[in-house]
């Protein structure tokens, strides 16, 4: 009789045994086979769906988070869907955006993904020398690109008429009519600016722009998470996880040096002659 326990009890213990270890084995093969998905836009080089690993931000994020065993499926679409679908719960996430107060309401941030500075680009025959706040840019045309953030002040000095404004459709006809002097100042990442001066054609001379390091805004980006879905929370923990893991090993820094040695750049050449055209026709339209 006694006997008869003791085996009841040791198939006990076997049977424990084997579903622990099942249990361990099926969290594990289910966490390999985590995919997230992650709504974002096309701004090359930072995101773009025909950049090199997406862009430089998503190769940030991609890496982060297979270091978490986590795989990432991007979805790209216009900016503002992708916010507002991912807002709704549609995305577990969307890359990659600047702290505000409304963004705030309605994501989690993970940590800093990017610090980004804004700087003034001027052409080298209209230097801009000094300036302390954008009282001092009054005799200067200033370019901006339609739908971009910048800072309030300067849409508003723009409303006001303190500051002569002009839009363009995008970074890179800016920086085209920088170069050609039909605007002074130009406020971009300086990174930014570099690559799209890489890929333009005609290609410009060298030495023609410059920029004041005296920078308009420092702004930091994130990955956001969605806080009606309740798996953001641990979505975020992998991710900063992950990025913390890709920091300490030096793999961030790398990514970095890649970006500024141009290994993100965009695979296609800017056409400067055929974005004037489209911006033309743009404008001509009702």
């Amino acid at each position: 009789m006694i006997r008869v326990k003791q085996l009841i009890a040791l198939f006990l213990v076997i049977g424990v045994g084997f579903s622990a270890a099942h249990t361990r084995a099926a969290d594990k093969s289910s966490l390999t086979k985590s995919v997230i998905q992650i709504a974002t836009g096309e701004y090359p080089p930072w995101v773009s769906e025909s950049q090199p690993q997406m862009g430089f931000i998503s190769a940030i994020i991609t890496r982060a988070f297979a270091l978490e065993n986590i795989q990432v499926r991007y979805v790209f679409m216009p900016w503002k869907r992708a916010y507002q679908d991912t807002s709704v719960g549609k995305y577990d996430a969307t890359s990659y955006w600047y702290p505000s107060r409304e963004r705030q309401q309605q994501f989690l941030y993970s940590d800093v993904l990017y610090t980004q500075e804004e700087h003034f680009f001027y052409h080298t025959a209209k230097p801009l020398k000094e300036w302390n706040d954008l009282e001092d840019l009054r005799h200067f045309k200033i370019g901006l690109s339609d739908g971009y953030t910048y800072i309030p002040e300067l849409w508003k000095a723009g409303a006001t008429g303190l500051l002569q404004i002009e839009t363009a459709m995008g970074d890179d006809l800016n920086l085209a009519k920088l170069l050609q002097r039909r605007i002074d100042l130009f406020p971009v990442d300086r990174r930014m600016a570099l690559q799209v001066l890489r890929t333009m054609q005609p290609k410009p001379a060298a030495g023609k722009l410059a920029y004041h390091p005296k920078p308009l805004v420092v702004t930091t980006s994130h990955l956001l998470f969605p806080k009606v879905l309740s798996a953001s929370g641990n979505w975020r923990q992998s991710f900063n996880a992950g990025l913390k893991q890709l920091t300490q090993r030096g793999d961030y820094d790398a990514l970095v040096k890649q970006f500024e040695a141009g290994d993100f750049d965009a695979t296609t050449t800017i056409d400067v002659e055929a974005a004037f055209e489209a911006e033309i026709q743009d404008t001509a339209t009702p």
